[in-house]
């Protein structure tokens, strides 16, 4: 029981920071705050890129 209980508790922490996360993601879009798909891989591409 104990293993499961932690396996379940760990789901729910994980689900918790999921919508935390998107909650806060869509704060920042009804701001204005957001960025487009375009440019969010061209961050991506470039922070990729510095690392090598």
């Amino acid at each position: 029981m104990v293993i499961g209980g932690v396996k379940q508790y760990q789901e729910k922490e994980s689900l918790i920071a999921a919508l935390k996360v998107m909650a806060l993601g869509e704060k920042d879009r009804v701001q204005g705050k957001g960025i487009s798909a375009l440019a969010s891989r061209a961050q991506l591409l470039a922070a990729r890129q510095s690392r090598k």
